[in-house]
């Protein structure tokens, strides 16, 4: 509830084990009970207690793990018009991801979560020293328009800066907050001189997180923050493969159309800040296509592997994604692949 409003999310508040919630949904829609041990009571210790989490990773044999929010992508959405709401909510699982990264006495990395509507605000500054002082190194942001504005506007170079300050890089999580390029492009453009921008993001991607990592590099985001890094997670991997290209191609375009650059100040191309300051964690059976791993060639740098552990969606155990898919990795990026790149993150 939010005082007097209940609150929708997903319909799964007596469902405790996110390893099978389709066989949960269709025993409710074939109107039979939950069975005991699926109840929200009794999810499995190793999906919530930092202590079970250790004793599955060292059965895996994973020495570290990145551990996302789990309901904040929804909840975040239902509380977006009341940012006392979002403020008090995300505190809380900050305070929480403190208390596990201390439980996992170095082996545990929790992702905090804050919001940026407010721009560089007290709760903002207090949140990420939070986080930073209990070496949590990402937090979960929404990508998208702030406060109805691009995230590239001057107004909050301030707020990429304190990330930098607090050695935080931004974490973009599959989210029911993003959009689609069409989602206010008038917000997107504000900078447009010649009409042609619009068109151009068609070319950019068609999420909030594609049209956001292009409008920090083209837009110099990325170039006046040369420490500030991107983390997707659950985004899926092979769009990454073409956006850049894609991004670089239609900045060239404009330049011909328009017989000047959209950014007289960018030192490179958008698509080498692009590939030089993201990582692209994978974690579905579709994410190691011939695509990526000739990126990986390319840029090692740029991916990274993960689980989507309890989830069922994606590569849920360490074993199913070795099974499928470690064949696959050049053996060459494998320690970067399975460790190093997210390593360099966390720092």
């Amino acid at each position: 509830m939010l005082r007097e409003r209940p609150l929708y999310l997903l319909d799964t508040f007596e469902v405790g084990n996110w390893a099978k919630p389709g066989e949960l949904r269709k025993r409710r829609r074939a109107g039979l009970r939950i069975r005991e041990e699926d109840r929200l009571e009794n999810t499995p210790a190793c999906m919530g207690d930092p202590s079970a989490r250790l004793e599955k990773m060292d059965e895996w044999g994973v020495d570290e793990a990145v551990l996302f929010p789990n309901r904040g992508f929804n909840w975040e959405n239902e509380l977006q018009h009341d940012l006392d709401a979002l403020y008090v909510n995300c505190a809380a699982w900050n305070r929480w991801a403190v208390e596990v990264a201390q439980a996992g006495a170095g082996r545990l990395h929790p992702v905090g979560h804050v919001v940026l509507d407010g721009g560089r605000t007290p709760w903002l500054e207090e949140q990420l020293r939070l986080l930073s002082a209990a070496g949590i190194r990402e937090a979960m942001v929404c990508p998208g328009l702030i406060g109805g504005l691009r995230p590239s506007h001057p107004l909050f170079d301030p707020v990429w800066q304190l990330f930098v300050e607090n050695d935080m890089a931004l974490a973009w999580h599959v989210h029911s907050r993003l959009g689609s390029v069409f989602d206010r492009p008038e917000a997107w453009c504000d900078n447009d001189r010649d009409t042609h921008v619009k068109m151009m993001m068609v070319l950019f991607g068609n999420t909030a997180a594609h049209l956001a990592l292009a409008d920090f590099a083209v837009n110099g985001v990325f170039q006046r923050h040369p420490d500030l890094r991107v983390v997707t997670a659950e985004l899926t991997a092979d769009w990454f493969t073409s956006l850049g290209p894609r991004i670089d191609g239609a900045y060239w375009s404009w330049e011909q159309i328009t017989g000047g650059p959209l950014n007289p100040a960018l030192e490179s191309t958008p698509g080498d800040y692009l590939r030089r300051q993201t990582t692209v964690v994978c974690s579905f059976p579709t994410d190691v296509t011939p695509g990526v791993l000739q990126m990986m060639d390319a840029f090692p740098e740029a991916f990274a592997f993960a689980t989507d552990f309890p989830h069922p969606e994606g590569l849920s155990t360490v074993d199913e994604y070795r099974s499928r898919l470690r064949d696959e990795i050049p053996t060459e990026h494998e320690k970067s692949f399975f460790g190093d790149n997210i390593a360099k993150v966390l720092r």
